[in-house]
């Protein structure tokens, strides 16, 4: 990045840009991933180094000082709090909000984060190198210390991670939903959907799965293992939050890990004995639909892959040949009733 490029960004990054300058800078962060990471990692830093300061005159003032790298321990007033936000499609959307911190005499938190909508699936890189494949309707962030004191995520849905080797010795997180998942040099995915089952699967390496609030010990998964998980309401629960865990540990056919990347971003619907609802669930994601389904269908599960599907309704279709269901689409929400005909 050269340093006319780099004056653009810090100005549209601090507000201080104009609109031909706001137009010229994103049409630059849009020209290509690289360039999307870069100004990424710009935005990192400079609030990093705004998080360092407690006390600051004001947003102009702390542009200038970043641009020019001069340090100062004269000190500053600073308003209440400092909020900014970003956002910018490109191939997935990109959010970088501040959580504020109760304690106002703590700098606050500025977290990146990444999410794709429903109909989508993205490629990202992390700021350490660790290649993501985010899978449709997930969330995925990180705090702007990533890669330096840390190297933890925070996921809300699917994803692969292939994992980049640190330079410091940092453990790779993943902290889905109270599910600590570490890494040991390795490719995996994780699935957690709210309400739904957790699934963990190694590719290469291995990984550690564990849950402190529901008292899962660390459990080791090595290469082609998988692990599902789901955390149902005890019968005779005292307290509501009460769970009882049902796990299942599987085998995993052994593929090339590129060839697991391109089947599930090329489209590639797998399921493993999953039963009705969860996988309308996952055509609700895949083709950005919303499906009403009888409740009685739940008893049907399947097993096998579609491929190359263009819509939901093919799906259903072919679904339809082997399990007795009627379907109405009304006002864009489809309807899926058991079938008395069949």
């Amino acid at each position: 990045m050269d340093k006319k490029t780099r004056k653009l960004l810090l100005a549209y990054i601090s507000k201080t840009a104009n609109q031909a300058e706001i137009a010229q800078a994103k049409a630059w962060i849009a020209q290509s991933a690289a360039n999307e990471l870069a100004y990424i990692h710009l935005y990192q830093a400079f609030h990093h180094k705004l998080s360092q300061q407690h006390r600051i005159i004001d947003e102009d003032a702390a542009f200038y000082r970043f641009a020019s790298e001069r340090k100062s321990s004269k000190n500053r007033f600073i308003k209440p709090a400092l909020q900014l936000a970003a956002s910018l499609t490109l191939f997935f959307a990109i959010g970088l909000y501040f959580y504020q911190n109760s304690n106002r005499t703590k700098p606050e938190t500025a977290y990146v984060q990444l999410q794709t909508a429903k109909g989508q699936k993205n490629k990202m890189a992390l700021p350490d190198g660790t290649l993501v494949y985010l899978n449709a309707g997930s969330t995925l962030k990180y705090d702007t210390s990533f890669n330096s004191t840390n190297r933890t995520v925070y996921l809300e849905g699917e994803a692969y991670f292939d994992i980049a080797k640190s330079t410091k010795d940092l453990p790779f997180i993943v902290d889905a939903e109270g599910y600590v998942v570490r890494d040991i040099g390795t490719v995996f995915r994780v699935k957690s959907f709210k309400n739904e089952k957790k699934e963990f699967a190694v590719l290469s390496g291995a990984i550690s799965v564990e849950n402190a609030t529901l008292k899962l010990k660390k459990v080791m998964l090595k290469k082609n293992e998988s692990l599902k998980i789901d955390a149902v309401s005890k019968p005779k629960a005292v307290k509501s939050q009460e769970k009882e865990l049902r796990i299942e540990r599987h085998p995993l056919e052994e593929i090339p890990v590129e060839n697991a990347y391109e089947e599930w971003l090329s489209g590639t619907l797998s399921f493993d004995n999953t039963n009705f609802i969860e996988l309308s669930k996952r055509l609700e994601r895949e083709f950005n639909v919303e499906i009403v389904a009888d409740p009685v269908l739940n008893t049907y599960t399947y097993s096998g892959a579609f491929k190359k599907m263009h819509n939901v309704y093919e799906v259903l279709n072919i679904i339809k040949q082997t399990t007795p269901i009627n379907i109405v689409t009304n006002r864009k929400i489809i309807h899926i009733k058991k079938s008395t005909d069949y």
